[in-house]
């Protein structure tokens, strides 16, 4: 969906954020969400070197061997048990296109959400953007512009929900 900013906004995001700013980032401040695989309902934030994205990367690019992450062996393991749309043959097409044409950061922005558990650390959620991320990472590159979603609904409220979706479901 189209923002004031003019880029589109996945519609998993859009329906509970609004994106408040842009802002440039260094990478190191940015945190990957993974699922863990021994429970659904617990998961864990990680910097962008720690995960199955960048240890797949990694791998496309130097033939290193994948690292075990959160008890994936691998970022086909991963993928398969969380349910994303991005395989291992698409995502090395995504790996050979940002090598070829660069980012193209204008059409592609990194979502992100400002970490308010740990205000002080200055972190941020990435909540779309983690392949790319990955790439970026693993080129070098130290910042890049994300843009910075909020919450549509207030904190009492989506704790609320939350609540009643584990004691009530």
């Amino acid at each position: 969906m189209a923002n004031q900013f003019e880029f589109n906004i996945p519609s998993f995001i859009d329906s509970e954020f609004y994106i408040s700013k842009l802002k440039k980032i260094k990478l190191k401040k940015l945190k990957i969400k993974l699922t863990n695989k021994k429970s659904r309902k617990i998961s864990t934030y990680l910097p962008i070197e720690e995960t199955p994205h960048f240890s797949f990367v990694e791998n496309y690019l130097l033939g290193k061997k994948e690292r075990i992450c959160l008890d994936y062996k691998n970022y086909k393991e991963y993928n398969e048990y969380n349910g994303h749309y991005l395989d291992e043959e698409n995502f090395k097409n995504l790996i050979d296109s940002i090598i070829s044409k660069g980012f193209q950061e204008k059409d592609s922005k990194i979502i992100c959400l400002k970490n308010f558990y740990n205000p002080f650390y200055g972190s941020f959620k990435v909540l779309d953007g983690s392949h790319r991320l990955a790439i970026l990472l693993f080129l070098n590159f130290k910042d890049v512009n994300v843009a910075i979603a909020k919450h549509k609904k207030n904190f009492v409220k989506r704790k609320l929900n939350f609540l009643k979706k584990i004691y009530f479901n």
